[in-house]
């Protein structure tokens, strides 16, 4: 595994270096890079609990080294992509440097999801209106597992769900694309896509600065509208009752205070409603939680535990998906060992015991900004080598289901909940 390792960061390294440096105008100069970099191995070094848990030491160091050698040669982009790459290897989902918002990188004008039935492209701007709702199976002719392998190794994680989650977002980025050695060109490619009439076709796609692309992204009306658990997802907390089905159904997006509403308060009226309702049960919505105040976590344990019918009777449901990361999975770690939950959904992307601890760091000279993992984490039992916890009730939505507006995940619950009620449980 670690001559592996060594192996991608030496070929990612060569890419980086054969790219066309002076596509783009230098920002900081090599030297401010270089401090940067010299800085970043710092923070590795003596802020991670252990940052060899996964990296080989020696492979890790030479690739400090190797990036440092080449910045003379390098454009701000491959800079700061060649830094992610780095605090990718670390092997936690935790580590990482982000270049967003520094106008480092370029966009295409669509969105993508991994689907059941394959990545498709959720919406595109204008001009390529064939390509919205097409699924995808190439780029420049590679093909999209290819894609995905590639793409693999300059993505922080803990387990797989990480890479379904992240691979539709770099999608959508050129010059990732081309750094990855997928695309022939900067700032082009040529998408191989499928249609509704299953007919394959092209389509090309040029980068946008993020204004541009955030101005598109955000004129944007989808079908997410009417799915009940897309709508809201911006939201810290909120929760409605199911009043035919005799649930409550609680989506938890973010660990944090609203303003003027703390999570406490918030908890105080979910469960007095709750309590009103004793036959009813309780949906706990995390798949778009990935993560806040980890101290908000017990409050919300402890008022579970508190109730034994809710706890142990089976009158608790909890969603998870791919972007339940951080608090939110030390959240159904915890339920998964003290209550009688049943999950349903897909996988988080997450482990029950792991290095974590989201501790930002921001580099002096050019301001990007990072996260580094400083404690490790048992969720589970001492010898649980989990890389995720499972659902009991899997249920991925395909792309006909999202065009239509379905949760399969909430109908898997509800399903599973009145085949109780009919049973005589709970």
């Amino acid at each position: 595994m670690r001559a592996a390792w060594a192996l991608t960061a030496a070929l990612a390294l060569a890419l980086l270096a054969a790219m066309d440096a002076a596509a783009q105008p230098a920002r900081w100069s090599a030297e401010a890079w270089r401090k940067d970099l010299r800085v970043l191995r710092q923070v590795v070094r003596v802020a991670h609990q252990n940052p060899f848990h996964t990296a080989d030491s020696q492979a890790l160091e030479a690739a400090f080294d190797d990036l440092h050698a080449r910045i003379p040669a390098l454009t701000d982009f491959e800079i700061a992509f060649g830094m992610h790459r780095i605090m990718a290897s670390l092997g936690d989902g935790h580590s990482w440097l982000t270049y967003y918002g520094r106008d480092l990188s370029r966009y295409f004008p669509f969105d993508a999801w991994e689907f059941s039935d394959g990545l498709y492209l959720t919406h595109a701007a204008a001009g390529h209106d064939r390509a919205a709702g097409a699924r995808v199976l190439a780029i420049d002719g590679v093909p999209l597992e290819e894609v995905r392998e590639r793409l693999r190794p300059w993505i922080s994680l803990d387990n797989e769900m990480e890479v379904l989650r992240q691979v539709p977002l770099m999608l959508r980025q050129p010059l990732v694309l081309h750094a990855a050695g997928i695309t022939r060109e900067r700032d082009r490619a040529e998408f191989t896509l499928l249609g509704p009439d299953g007919r394959s076709f092209e389509e090309t796609f040029r980068g946008r600065d993020f204004a541009a692309y955030k101005t598109w992204r955000e004129g944007q009306r989808t079908p997410e509208e009417e799915v009940r658990h897309l709508r809201r997802r911006n939201e810290f907390f909120w929760y409605e009752t199911l009043a035919s089905e005799n649930a409550i159904f609680f989506q938890f997006n973010w660990f944090d205070d609203m303003p003027g509403e703390p999570f406490e308060e918030f908890l105080d009226g979910l469960f007095a409603d709750l309590d009103s309702r004793p036959d009813a049960c309780l949906i706990l919505d995390v798949r778009h939680n990935v993560g806040g105040r980890i101290a908000l976590v017990d409050p919300l344990v402890e008022r579970i535990r508190r109730r034994p019918d809710l706890a142990r009777r089976g009158r608790l449901y909890a969603i998870t998906g791919r972007a339940t990361f951080s608090s939110a999975l030390m959240l159904v770690a915890r339920l998964e060992r003290h209550t009688g939950v049943v999950l349903a959904g897909e996988p988080g992307s997450g482990k029950p015991n792991s290095y974590g601890q989201y501790t930002p760091f921001k580099l002096p000279e050019t301001g990007l900004e990072g996260s580094i993992s400083t404690h490790f984490h048992q969720e589970g039992e001492a010898l649980d080598t989990r890389d995720r916890i499972e659902v009991q009730l899997e249920a991925v939505p395909s792309f006909a289901d999202y065009r239509a507006g379905r949760d399969p995940a909430l109908e898997a619950v509800l399903d599973h909940w009145r085949a109780a009620r009919e049973s005589g449980r709970p």
